[in-house]
């Protein structure tokens, strides 16, 4: 590496962008991690990108985080939504059991092995926070196709499904709607 001053006024482009508004298939990527803030709170951070664009005008590759508080309800219905849609609950509960601590070392290390390449689909809003746009994501949903049993109709439609895009069979509405997550960033 050369080490040199940057001459630009305008500084240095580091290459993130906001995603624009809309619904878009996002995967999880490597480098979840647990953050602990000056005022003693916790969050979880999930890196994610975008894989397909349902509705909106982000390009594939764009990315983003989300920022599960550790400490609050919103977060935890953030956390529960992300390893829903991405079928990775059931796995975790039966690794850690449903009575968890978001804060402790071993689910941090599930998360990381468990989410790291999942998809899901979510929509978001831009949302000005403390003067910066941020993703305030309101909706979550799976992309796996509902489960069917039976007759070969059934299974042709199951087979067409892993085709074609289908509706999710799971939905989960994580507005903050109370602001129990005021400060982070």
């Amino acid at each position: 590496m050369i080490l040199k001053g940057n001459d630009n006024a305008d500084g240095y482009d580091m290459g993130f962008t906001t995603p624009p508004e809309g619904t878009y298939i996002w995967m999880v990527k490597e480098g979840i991690d647990f953050i602990v803030k000056d005022d003693g709170s916790s969050t979880i951070m999930i890196p994610i990108s975008i894989v397909d664009v349902i509705d909106g005008s982000a390009q594939v590759g764009e990315s983003s985080c989300i920022f599960a508080g550790t400490d609050n309800k919103y977060g935890e219905r953030v956390l529960l939504a992300i390893m829903d849609c991405t079928e990775t609950l059931n796995k975790i509960i039966k690794k850690l059991g449903a009575d968890i601590d978001p804060a402790s070392e071993e689910f941090l290390q599930t998360l990381q092995i468990t989410l790291v390449d999942k998809i899901f689909k979510a929509t978001h809003e831009l949302k000005d926070f403390k003067g910066k746009e941020v993703v305030n994501f309101t909706n979550f949903k799976s992309t796996r196709a509902p489960k069917t049993v039976g007759t070969a109709k059934a299974t042709a439609r199951s087979k067409a499904a892993q085709v074609t895009r289908v509706k999710p069979v799971a939905e989960v509405n994580v507005v903050n709607d109370n602001n129990d997550d005021e400060d982070w960033d």
